[in-house]
């Protein structure tokens, strides 16, 4: 705000009689706007000071506010991934494959013996492996796993742990792995892979006897049978079948059957699995 300039304050030195009280007489009067004008410079001053402290007063608040949001943000993230039930991280190596996998997540997890999870490459989730909580201590953190299916291969040091619903069906992360030098006939085996799986025999008799051949039994159920028929000359056939989750299966042989291994002609036996 402006303020009008004084006029020419009086001369007692140089100035005359009349030309001193002509001046005087002038500067006295322009005090009275000077004073007005003075006032209103001061209550101006003094309003702009009120608002910058209050604008300096928002700013600081609002330099706090952000402060408190960032760091509850940061909490709230936090707590998403150490929050029970949510999927977790880890950077443990593990190697794809079945058995028994210990890593360690974050703590205070609700997992629990017997829960299906998901073990996923943080950066290729198409790469992962699927199995059952064996054990896990929400306090440490440490968690072990019993892969029995799996996609993808490799050692990997980032993961993302997701509970999941029990696998169904037949095939979904399940391979054809040949288990003709770990198979025996006529002994029983239990799927212990926590879903079911195929099973493939293929059984070759040494003669045309027709009381050679097998019986595929699944909880002691005969689910086929195969016999030689004395006219064929070929000597191989194949049973099938789907052996749910903890099911007992074996296969029982009679008559004249080659061996699951051997350099001449063996039976095969394959799980998908």
């Amino acid at each position: 705000m402006a303020i009008s300039a004084l006029p020419a304050a009086p001369n007692k030195n140089t100035d005359s009689v009349s030309t001193f009280n002509t001046k005087a007489n002038a500067f006295v009067a322009a005090l009275s706007t000077f004073r007005t004008e003075a006032n209103a410079l001061e209550t101006n001053v003094n309003s702009k000071e009120t608002l910058a402290t209050a604008a300096a007063v928002t700013a600081s608040a609002a330099s706090a506010t952000a402060t408190t949001k960032a760091s509850e943000a940061q909490a709230s993230a936090e707590a998403a991934v150490n929050a029970p039930g949510t999927s977790a991280t880890s950077t443990t190596s593990l190697t794809i494959g079945t058995g028994s996998k210990s890593l360690t997540i974050q703590n205070g997890k609700s997992l629990v013996a017997g829960m299906k999870v998901i073990i996923a490459s943080t950066a290729t989730p198409t790469t992962y492996m699927y199995g059952t909580v064996t054990s896990y201590n929400s306090g440490t953190g440490a968690l072990v796993v019993t892969s029995e299916a799996f996609s993808g291969s490799g050692t990997l040091a980032a993961w993302t742990v997701s509970l999941t619903a029990p696998a169904v069906g037949v095939g979904l992360g399940q391979t054809w792995q040949d288990m003709s030098f770990s198979r025996d006939f006529n002994t029983n085996y239990t799927n212990t892979t926590g879903r079911p799986i195929e099973v493939a025999v293929s059984i070759y008799s040494a003669d045309e006897n027709p009381t050679a051949g097998g019986y595929l039994y699944v909880d002691g159920v005969q689910i086929m049978k195969i016999l030689q028929a004395s006219t064929l000359t070929v000597h191989s056939s194949c049973m099938s079948a789907v052996i749910p989750a903890g099911s007992v299966y074996r296969v029982t042989t009679t008559g004249s059957v080659a061996p699951l291994s051997g350099t001449l002609l063996p039976s095969g036996w394959a799980e998908l699995r």
